[in-house]
């Protein structure tokens, strides 16, 4: 009991008079040390699984974004593959028509009209098609070089040629494509896309008040304006005026 006596006075800083109260008190502050511990452990043991849950959950997230990296680079590679066969066949079907019209060079050395034919407008129009903007753009000038710059055939190949040069995002060519295009006969039919053309390209080269005059004589001066390109003509102009 004096035993009791003195843990108490550890504890507590007094010396209880009775020993067994003080015993009493000292195994009731026990319960409720040993309680809180338990209480304690409990938090503990479940702060302990819910880091074990998460920890799992992000292993398995972690494979599962490897995983699917793997399967896109797999992806990837099937795609390169494909392209670069696509690319060879591209080449293959440049080099004969290569070919086509170096065979008509004859016939128009022999005193035939000094026009590029249907065939060279057909042919840069593929190359497009294909996406060989580069190779569209070459050949387009090769053919407006050698055929002249005033006959309708030149004309739509500027067209291209414009058109080659924007999806290359050239818009300073495109733009000077579409402007000779359009000067060699402003009332052909092919007039009226040129300048849409013109304006599309200004509001890419952040001329967007050049975009809107450009718009604006189009409208004007085509009254009689498809309506699939008036509708474009308006929108785009709409736009410029918001902006």
């Amino acid at each position: 009991m004096m035993i009791y006596g003195v843990l108490a006075f550890c504890l507590f800083g007094v010396l209880p008079a009775n020993a067994s109260q003080s015993a009493a008190l000292i195994e009731t502050r026990i319960a409720n040390i040993e309680d809180t511990l338990k209480q304690l452990t409990g938090v503990v043991e479940r702060i302990q699984h819910n880091f074990d849950k998460q920890l799992e959950e992000s292993r398995k997230l972690h494979q599962d974004i490897a995983l699917r990296l793997d399967e896109t680079k797999a992806s990837l590679e099937e795609l390169k593959e494909s392209l670069k066969k696509t690319a060879q066949t591209s080449v293959k079907k440049a080099a004969a028509s290569t070919d086509k019209t170096a065979d008509n060079k004859a016939t128009l050395k022999a005193g035939q009209p000094n026009k590029p034919s249907e065939d060279s407008i057909k042919e840069v129009k593929a190359l497009m098609a294909q996406g060989s903007y580069k190779t569209a753009q070459a050949r387009a000038k090769q053919y407006i070089s050698k055929f002249g710059e005033s006959s309708s055939e030149s004309q739509t190949l500027y067209y291209w040629l414009g058109e080659a040069c924007y999806g290359e995002k050239s818009y300073s060519e495109a733009s000077l494509a579409y402007v000779k295009g359009y000067k060699i006969n402003p009332n052909s039919s092919k007039a009226p896309e040129l300048l849409y053309k013109l304006s599309k390209t200004l509001i890419a080269m952040g001329k967007k008040k050049d975009a809107k005059v450009t718009l604006e004589k189009l409208l004007a001066d085509y009254k009689d304006l498809s309506p699939r390109l008036r509708k474009l003509a308006e929108q785009e102009k709409s736009k410029t005026s918001r902006q």
